[in-house]
């Protein structure tokens, strides 16, 4: 993965819900950067990573499946500890 900013994402639509993922096992840039391209191939979903306070914002224009979100960024070798919102 090149070397890119974590880039501030926005979703087309008026954001109808903002969630904080807490995520484990990010330890670099590259972790969040497959976080984040994770989360952002969810359909209506938008994420900006803070890779030292572990956590993901997610933006969403329309409701998204909690369960989706844990699978993609698990899929990807991370646990999500907790989801607010």
């Amino acid at each position: 993965i090149q070397n890119r900013p974590i880039a501030y994402i926005f979703v087309k639509n008026k954001v109808i819900k903002t969630y904080t993922v807490h995520i484990e096992g990010m330890k670099c840039k590259n972790c969040a950067y497959k976080v984040q391209d994770a989360i952002n191939d969810i359909d209506g979903a938008a994420a900006t990573v803070q890779l030292k306070k572990k956590i993901a914002i997610v933006s969403c224009d329309r409701e998204i499946n909690l369960e989706t979100l844990c699978q993609r960024i698990e899929k990807q070798g991370y646990t999500v500890s907790a989801i607010d919102d």
